[in-house]
């Protein structure tokens, strides 16, 4: 068997660090029982790489072209016969789209090779961005602006209804696409495994008499983190400053970007800011306890934080609108969701004293992940294997 994975890119100045890892765990897994072959667009610093464990065909770039229209938001390839030779796919038993690829825009000549593994539409973000401004539709600009994300939408829908099988990483993208008439079905998000087969055993024998709770990792500057991070601040902080003063549990900020700016030093002397973490890995194990805000408020998605935390074995708290994305996730068996940010503070006090409770979710947990976001797992439903 064969099979081509192509994506917007692989290992890049910009890519972000989760596509490069659940991307490279997916054709790791391929490659245990086929020949893997994987083409990017956006990542021209790897051309000279050689992998042992897939083939790279190398970068296609240069044939993206941008449209000739009013805010350039979408693109088109040219000389799509000779990219598709180049791109050997008449010799593929099957192509897989990754996440948020500009392949989705090939005309391809068989259509019954391709599937989807989606993350959100490229036009998403823009979309949701121009909405939440205030009387936007006052503005000529953001009303020409908007009728051209509707349109991609519309575009974007039509190419997907013609592929032989749809996914998407957030169920609610995947129940958006099923309105549009697209046969799209919801796959969760995956998770390289960095951690010892013994890793509840480990948090076990921790001894220390505090508890480290995790509420941010990534980049502080992106949509999410932003509202989760406000969220915290705003509703769940002030709950927890006795807490914090009498040592009991301890408050880490993980990620690149600023928050002096953005909140008084009365907020920030009770969070310990760590900033870029090189060993990410080590952070993950020393943490007790992970809480999610990014989900309690219009912002929703499906995100592979989830997968790595579990994979590490201990309790998630969030939101229960993350549920709605990722529909695995049980109240009280593998993580806590919570209503409100009253709820969130008392599952969060529950599981800071109750150590019993904060076991059973992370093994819960930790089952769910080898059951569910292990990528070979992943790899299986994707192929329908």
């Amino acid at each position: 068997m064969k099979i081509l994975f192509l994506a917007s890119n692989f290992i890049s100045k910009n890519h972000t660090v989760s596509h490069e890892l659940v991307l490279g765990s997916l054709i790791r897994e391929c490659s245990n029982f086929c020949d893997v072959f994987l083409a990017t667009t956006h990542t021209p610093d790897i051309k000279k790489k050689k992998y042992s464990y897939f083939n790279y065909l190398g970068d296609f770039s240069h044939y993206l072209k941008k449209r000739k229209q009013i805010f350039n938001m979408e693109y088109r390839f040219e000389k799509e016969r000779e990219l598709e030779d180049l791109l050997k796919i008449k010799e593929m038993d099957y192509v897989i789209l990754f996440w948020d690829t500009y392949f989705d825009l090939l005309n391809f000549q068989n259509k019954k090779k391709v599937i989807t593994y989606s993350a959100k539409p490229r036009f998403s973000n823009a979309k949701s961005k121009l909405k939440s401004q205030k009387f936007f539709y006052l503005n000529i600009k953001n009303i020409l602006n908007f009728l051209n994300i509707l349109l991609l939408e519309k575009m974007h829908y039509s190419r997907y209804k013609n592929f032989f099988r749809n996914f998407n990483i957030c169920n609610i993208d995947s129940l958006i696409a099923q309105k549009n008439g697209v046969k799209c079905r919801y796959l969760n998000n995956t998770w390289p495994n960095f951690f010892s087969k013994n890793i509840l055993n480990q948090r076990k024998k921790i001894k220390r008499k505090y508890v480290n709770v995790l509420v941010n990792i990534g980049n502080i500057n992106s949509t999410g983190n932003q509202i989760g991070i406000k969220y915290f601040f705003d509703n769940i902080l002030p709950f927890l400053k006795k807490d914090i003063r009498q040592k009991k549990i301890k408050v880490i900020f993980c990620g690149s970007g600023d928050l002096f700016s953005k909140y008084t030093k009365d907020q920030l002397k009770y969070i310990e800011i760590k900033g870029f973490v090189k060993d990410l890995d080590a952070e993950i194990k020393e943490s007790d306890i992970f809480l999610l805000c990014n989900n309690v408020g219009y912002h929703y998605g499906g995100y592979t934080r989830v997968a790595y935390f579990m994979s590490s074995g201990a309790p998630l708290i969030a939101h229960k609108n993350l549920s709605k994305s990722m529909p695995e996730l049980q109240h009280n068996y593998n993580c806590m969701l919570s209503e409100n940010k009253f709820d969130m503070y008392k599952y969060l006090k529950e599981l800071i004293e109750n150590k019993r409770l904060r076991n059973e979710i992370s093994a819960n947990a930790l089952r769910t992940y080898s059951e569910i976001y292990a990528p070979k797992i992943v790899i299986k439903k994707l192929l329908n294997e």
